[in-house]
């Protein structure tokens, strides 16, 4: 059981602050989404880098029709790939895009992490102090419970009073046992 205190002060807002960035730092989707920018950022570079240019040059000797087994054609290709600048800024740009979407997943991540984690550390500060509520109770009801029990014992206190005391602190044991 951990109890997180509802009324702070400045020494235990540094603490709820330093749990909530323990929390978004190890959440599996926010480390999910980080690796996922970094690589894409790493990607920049490379997508605006020249390739290789290339000249390819080839023949082939193919045969011509069915009819004439000796007759064949030369066929002559050349193929070239030299990088454009203006492609190459292209690629760039598209992926500094992707990367900077990654980037805003990351951040929406980490954003709704931190959101669910404060939520439910507020949470669990409301059911603290309802059950530190529900204990006090159940003491005061203890200390009614005993006093109603002494004044029945000597003839003060009615048989109705004594178990309607009984009631509420089986009540209030029972409201406690569900909050914790």
């Amino acid at each position: 059981f951990i109890s997180v205190p509802l009324w702070t002060s400045a020494q235990d807002s540094s603490a709820w602050q330093s749990l909530v960035e323990g929390v978004v730092s190890g959440h599996p989707a926010v480390q999910a989404a980080e690796r996922t920018y970094r690589a894409e950022r790493l990607k920049i570079g490379p997508q605006a880098a020249p390739a290789d240019p290339m000249v390819m040059a080839e023949w082939m000797k193919l045969p011509v029709g069915s009819t004439t087994p000796g007759m064949r054609e030369t066929q002559y290709s050349v193929t070239e790939n030299f990088p454009f600048p203006v492609r190459l800024a292209w690629a760039g740009k598209r992926q500094s895009m992707a990367a900077e979407a990654a980037r805003w997943t990351y951040e929406l991540r980490k954003r709704m992490v931190h959101r669910d984690a404060v939520r439910t550390l507020l949470g669990l500060a409301f059911l603290d102090r309802a059950l530190e509520v529900s204990r006090d109770r159940l003491a005061q009801y203890g200390l009614v419970e005993s006093v109603v029990t002494a004044r029945y014992g000597v003839g003060k206190a009615t048989q109705s009073e004594w178990g309607r005391t009984k009631l509420m602190v089986a009540m209030a044991r029972a409201e406690r046992m569900m909050q914790e």
